[in-house]
């Protein structure tokens, strides 16, 4: 305040304020300058998310862990793009925090995809593979097919009761999976015939087996297409004892009567010699059978008798034995043969029926022959392969297909594929294949769902050492690390028990038969070295005997 006089003075409070403020300045200790807060810094771990291969519908979830490592908070949007979705859009991290995101990969669309993950300025690469979803078809009448993505196989189901059904031997409704209804009439008026419908083949006249009689041994069954079974008297001379064939005398028919005669000069026993083992042959078949858990061979080129047999065989794993089916397939060698485990049928094409010569003729006008067990059944079908010989054939479990590909055709080596449902052949279309060739090998694989195929030659002669994979719509090459010589003739099969596809013999640019052993695991080849292998050869055959977990080689030259 200002005096009389003018001069300014302090108050007694104001002085006190001034006093204190100079005490203030005078106990301040201030810094010389202010330490800045660090950036944020991200640590992410992965940098890349590689997704395991998912049918389209599919979904793969992965993780990703994210660190603030700074010293201010980070704060940052999450994004990326479709097929690939995370579980947050945004994050803040103050220091020394982490997260963790999870990815999603849902494929709509079948191929390889790639995108990025974008964490701020940061991002993370993300890829995978999308397999399309395979169309199923029901394999029976009153049943749906669906493909199961969790076991990667079709799956039949029953269809809705009261679906309208059609089948050879009924026409009516679905019930419970059965079509219900109208037995379709098969009587074709013989008495000697027992009428029959089966749903592969329609009205069906079986022999009607008549009992002998029992009242003589020189009586025999006859049967009369009005009347039915009946009895006559056996032919002069039908043998009606024991014959032993050491005996000078013989017990035959007359007039009806079992009597003593003298063994004729010319006069033979009816028994008769078999082999115990399989003779040796090239360019035969084989295949596993599971319904009589035994591998089957058929066919191929005698060594011993100078051409091509039909005879077929079974392995137990400790014996052959030769079967005698009533009907048999045409003596071929070099022919494709497959198992269908759904069916429990060995399915038959092609193959020479002499030298260079290829079936076509035989069992219809295609050359395709089922063997169920008992007998070998020619199939006959509207359309077909072409006819030929050193083609390769082999089952898709998850399609439920035969698979046949290439071979030698009378205008020279082939490059189309076939696949055989058990009613049709139908030809694959032309979507990039391996090229013509012949005396190739094919297996499948059921680990990964593919048939394989190795090997061969072509109409120039020219080895062939490619690896492809059949997916059921396309053929694909596959480069490998390392891959068995180009070679030709050799033999392949699928070992279930060890994943691994077994490759053994043939015949590689040396000129001569090899003895190599190579396995597939799905992405390279590794040549296998036994203590003790089969010696050197081409045109073997092989397969793999799931109840004993072995794979059986026979033959070859």
């Amino acid at each position: 305040m200002w005096d009389t006089e003018g001069t300014m003075r302090l108050g007694a409070l104001d002085s006190r304020v001034v006093a204190l403020a100079l005490v203030a300045l005078q106990g301040c200790r201030c810094a010389t300058s202010v330490t800045d807060v660090g950036p944020a810094e991200l640590a992410i771990a992965p940098t890349a998310l590689d997704f395991a291969t998912l049918y389209v519908g599919q979904e793969s979830r992965l993780r990703i862990e994210v660190a603030n490592q700074g010293g201010a908070t980070a704060s940052f949007d999450v994004s990326s793009a479709p097929p690939f979705t995370s579980d947050v859009q945004h994050l803040e991290l103050p220091r020394g925090e982490r997260a963790t995101v999870t990815v999603a990969f849902a494929p709509g669309v079948a191929g390889p995809v790639s995108g990025v993950l974008q964490l701020g300025a940061a991002h993370v690469a993300l890829g995978g593979v999308a397999l399309a979803v395979p169309e199923c078809e029901a394999q029976a009448m009153c049943t749906s097919a669906h493909f199961d993505v969790t076991s990667g196989a079709c799956v039949d189901a029953p269809a809705s009761d009261g679906t309208a059904c059609q089948t050879r031997c009924v026409s009516g409704a679905c019930s419970a999976g059965t079509c219900v209804g109208t037995a379709k009439g098969c009587d074709d008026g013989d008495a000697c015939t027992m009428d029959v419908c089966s749903e592969e083949v329609g009205c069906d006249h079986l022999p009607r087996d008549c009992p002998a009689p029992a009242a003589s041994t020189c009586r025999v069954a006859t049967c009369d297409r009005a009347s039915g079974c009946g009895e006559a008297i056996a032919p002069d001379g039908t043998v009606c004892g024991v014959d032993d064939c050491a005996a000078l005398t013989v017990d035959v028919c007359i007039a009806g009567q079992c009597v003593t005669r003298p063994r004729p000069g010319p006069g033979r026993c009816a028994n008769r010699w078999v082999p115990s083992n399989v003779t040796a042959r090239l360019g035969h078949a084989m295949v596993f059978d599971t319904a009589s858990q035994t591998v089957v061979l058929f066919g191929g080129l005698g060594a011993r008798v100078g051409g091509t047999v039909d005879d077929t065989w079974e392995w137990n794993g400790a014996t052959w034995t030769q079967r005698f089916p009533a009907t048999s397939g045409p003596p071929v060698e070099n022919h494709a043969m497959a198992y269908d485990s759904f069916r429990q049928r060995a399915v038959l094409y092609g193959g020479a029926i002499t030298m260079g010569a290829a079936s076509g003729l035989n069992g219809g006008p295609n050359g395709t022959f089922e063997w169920d067990g008992q007998a070998w059944v020619g199939r006959v079908t509207s359309v077909a392969p072409p006819v030929l010989t050193e083609g390769a054939m082999a089952y898709d479990t998850s399609r439920r297909r035969s698979v046949l590909f290439g071979g030698a055709t009378w205008s020279g080596a082939t490059d189309q594929t076939w696949e055989w449902d058990g009613q049709a052949w139908a030809q694959a279309p032309d979507g990039g294949t391996p090229g013509p060739r012949r005396s190739h090998a094919l297996a499948y694989d059921s680990a990964r769902r593919r048939v394989v195929l190795f090997g061969g030659t072509n109409d120039a002669r020219a080895l062939l050492g490619d690896t492809w994979t059949w997916d059921g719509r396309t053929w694909s090459q596959l480069a490998t690390a390392r891959s068995p010589p180009a070679r030709f003739g050799h033999a392949m099969a699928f070992d279930e028990g060890r994943q691994r596809l077994v490759l053994f013999g043939g015949q590689t640019r040396s000129g001569a038969p090899s003895d190599d052993t190579w396995e597939w695991d799905g992405q390279t080849w590794t040549e296998q070295r036994p203590a003790t292998a089969p010696g050197p050869r081409l045109r073997a055959a092989m397969a793999y005997d799931s109840a004993r977990g072995e794979v059986v080689l026979f033959g070859g030259l």
